[in-house]
């Protein structure tokens, strides 16, 4: 059965990019593509859409998910901004509604793999620091999947007692046009280091983990935080 899928975000670069993709794949078709001039509250109460994608900004995110999750309806975040606070209340009222929220900081399968490869490596070579590269016009620094890939680093650092060995991810941001996203995690112990580099070339690296994603929302319960998860990846 074809999913609907409403768009939130549609004018930006990921939004065009995102309706393309899900009109493209027989699996999808955009039911409503909307910008921010348009009312999201209206829009929901006329669409049966099971799914809602949201790729707008820091400052509407969350309003967004509130309405999106009270109506039921699954829900994917691909914007930055969420605090702890409202993450948490997000875990909840997805509990309380049996529906599912995936926070996706980034849609590269790619990525997503050297989430993954760095959480396995944390344990090993604890001493590890994060550098991101984005293009100037990006509003948020450190970005999202730098900020989930040092969290991720933690808690597996956390999980095999290493909690002394670094308090803090260190992450550092460089803004420069001649990017892209690119994002190195570095690990490093005495005569040796190890880098891990993803590099996105065009922003169409990002359609096919949002396709995953979309495709297989409904397996997963609650909350959910980050693509590698989404991709059920065991190594």
């Amino acid at each position: 059965m074809v999913k609907k899928v409403i768009v939130l975000g549609c004018r930006g670069r990921m939004g065009r990019l995102a309706v393309e993709a899900l009109n493209k794949d027989p699996r999808f078709t955009v039911s409503q593509a909307l910008s921010r001039e348009d009312d999201l509250d209206q829009a929901l109460e006329k669409d049966h859409g099971e799914i809602v994608v949201d790729l707008t900004l820091p400052d509407v995110v969350f309003d967004n998910a509130k309405k999106v999750l009270e109506k039921k309806k699954s829900l994917v975040i691909g914007a930055s901004g969420l605090t702890s606070d409202q993450i948490d209340w997000l875990k909840s009222i997805c509990a309380e509604r049996e529906v599912c929220c995936a926070i996706i900081p980034n849609f590269s399968i790619a990525c997503a793999l050297m989430v993954q490869a760095s959480k396995m490596i944390a344990p090993f070579i604890p001493d590890v620091e994060v550098i991101e590269y984005h293009h100037k016009q990006k509003k948020d620094a450190p970005s999202a999947t730098a900020k989930h890939t040092a969290k991720v680093i933690k808690q597996s650092q956390s999980q095999a007692g290493l909690e002394h060995k670094q308090t803090v991810i260190p992450i550092h941001s460089i803004r420069n046009n001649g990017f892209v996203a690119t994002q190195d995690v570095i690990f490093g112990q005495a005569g040796e280091s190890l880098l891990l580099r993803h590099t996105t070339h065009d922003r169409l690296a990002f359609m096919p983990g949002l396709l995953w994603v979309c495709a297989n929302l409904e397996k997963h319960k609650g909350l959910v935080i980050g693509l590698e998860k989404m991709l059920s990846i065991s190594i």
